[in-house]
Parts: structure tokens; C-alpha cells; sequence
């Protein structure tokens, strides 16, 4: 018991009290998580989406699911909602270089072009040793007509590819979406 029979608790410090509540916290966002990964696998995205809101409910600071909830909005082609959980994401952890290619693919598609470079020049300073940052900046930057920009990074990422600096194409692709 945490508490004597008249009720006080036994234990000043709340540290105690605390692992006990983020114990339970983490136990049940984890647990909403793996429904929703199993909506994922049997392509009911809706559920998904509404098992991932109610884990960002239980516990408000992971990144991770708002990431993961912005994924499955833009398989519903909620594009604008996802760019508010990617952005959110970002702000929880802003170090995560995916979550800046996510954004910048999102403001591709909202065209929001005056934005996508900024988080690809980000993503580059977070990240750069992966050739997949490279490649999508060299891309975007050929598709706005800077053709000395876009061959830079495009053979930037072919060299990086040669050293096996590839990087990932995708966060957490195969649990994520």
C-alpha cells in the first residue's frame, strides 16, 4: 500500500508513484499500439488511425505514434491532419530527420512549395551521410529547375550509396504503414 489507514501516503516522494503511473501509461499506449499495427496488417485504416489517437491520448509525448498516425492519414488522404502530426512529431523530437522528409513530402503535396526546402535542408544537417536525403533534396531541387543543385546532390547520393551509406527509406516503414 502506498497510503497508511488514515489515508496518508506512506511515501513523501512521488517518484515512487510516478514509475508506478508511467508503468501503467506506457503498458496500455503499447498495447493500443499493437491493435493498431494489427489494423495496419489487415488494411483497416481507420482503425489504425483511431487506435494511434487514443495512444497519443494515453500519452501525449510520443513522437513516434504521431508519426506513425500521420502515415495512415495519408493513406486515408488526409493530408492536411497529417501534416499537423508530422509537424507535432517534430516538435516533440525535433532530431529525427524522417519526420522532416515526411513534412516536406507533405507540403509537396499540399503545395506548400515555398516550405519543402527548409526541411529538406534540415533533414541533410541531421542526416548527412544518407544518400535517400540527398537523392529526394537533388530531386526536388531538379523539379524547381536548379539543375547544378539537384546533379550536386544527386551524385552526392550515388557516392554515399557507393560507401553503403544509403539510409533508410523509411522510419519504421514495415510496423509504421
Amino acid at each position: 500500500m502506498l497510503v497508511d489507514s488514515s489515508g496518508n501516503l506512506i511515501i513523501q516522494n512521488e517518484s515512487l508513484l510516478n514509475y508506478v503511473k508511467n508503468k501503467h501509461v506506457s503498458s496500455w499506449r503499447e498495447r493500443l499500439e499493437q491493435i493498431a499495427f494489427k489494423a495496419i496488417r489487415d488494411k483497416q485504416y481507420d482503425k489504425a488511425e483511431r487506435y494511434f489517437t487514443k495512444a497519443i491520448k494515453v500519452d501525449e509525448g510520443k513522437a513516434m505514434n504521431y508519426y506513425r498516425r500521420a502515415l495512415i492519414r495519408i493513406k486515408l488522404q488526409n493530408h492536411k491532419k497529417a501534416l499537423d502530426d508530422v509537424s507535432k512529431a517534430i516538435e516533440l523530437k525535433p532530431t529525427e530527420y524522417v519526420f522532416y522528409l515526411k513534412r516536406a513530402q507533405l507540403y509537396r503535396i499540399l503545395d506548400i512549395d515555398y516550405k519543402v526546402m527548409n526541411d529538406l535542408n534540415m533533414a541533410v544537417r541531421l542526416k548527412p551521410n544518407a544518400a535517400n536525403v540527398f537523392d529526394i533534396r537533388g530531386k526536388f531541387r531538379l523539379s524547381l529547375g536548379d539543375r547544378a543543385g539537384g546533379k550536386m546532390d544527386l551524385l552526392k547520393a550515388e557516392e554515399l550509396r557507393k560507401e553503403g551509406l544509403g539510409g533508410g527509406s523509411e522510419l519504421y516503414g514495415s510496423q509504421a504503414a
